[in-house]
């Protein structure tokens, strides 16, 4: 028993324990990190994706008038442009009232996420988030990420895009498992 009391067993135990916790840190960080990397990523996808959509609708739609050209963009044949199989779109109004939406082609369900009318009003009013979390009323948690539509410096509306977190979070789920 004497043999634990001295010092160089102390100072073992000290950094064993020590070392131990430093791993279990470094290892929730390792996840979040790499969650953030995740959504971040799928977050810049889906914004490339909605500047192309855009781009490709503003050509198609080239010969119309501005006016008719922004009352079409804030409808649902610009939002279901914007939904593709995972992804799922909606249009707000600068009050941040729905005025189109889109669901997923592959989702069971209809509903599009929302967020709150004020994270709506944020956006519009200054720079978006990178992306958002948010919970459908089925109870899935979606990454949304939110584009100002613009006419030149004035903002007209938001273009909401969407993808469920469940794949994200299976590969969280590997990834630890590995």
């Amino acid at each position: 028993m004497a043999r634990f009391r001295s010092l160089r067993w102390r100072l073992t135990a000290f950094y064993l324990g020590l070392l131990a916790v430093l791993l279990l840190v470094g290892g929730f960080a390792q996840y979040f990190a790499a969650r953030e990397v995740l959504f971040r990523s799928n977050a810049q996808v889906l914004t490339s994706e909605y500047a192309a959509v855009l781009t490709a609708f503003r050509k198609q739609n080239v010969n119309r008038p501005a006016v008719a050209l922004r009352a079409l963009i804030l409808s649902n044949q610009f939002s279901s442009q914007l939904a593709s199989r995972h992804t799922s779109a909606a249009i707000f109004d600068v009050n941040g009232g729905r005025l189109a939406q889109a669901p997923a082609t592959l989702s069971s369900t209809e509903d599009v996420p929302t967020l709150t009318t004020q994270q709506y009003l944020d956006a519009i009013s200054g720079a978006p988030q990178p992306y958002y979390i948010a919970t459908s009323s089925d109870g899935s948690t979606h990454l949304v990420v939110l584009n100002v539509i613009r006419n030149g410096t004035k903002a007209l509306g938001l273009a909401q895009l969407s993808i469920p977190t469940d794949e994200i979070d299976q590969t969280l789920r590997a990834d630890r498992q590995l």
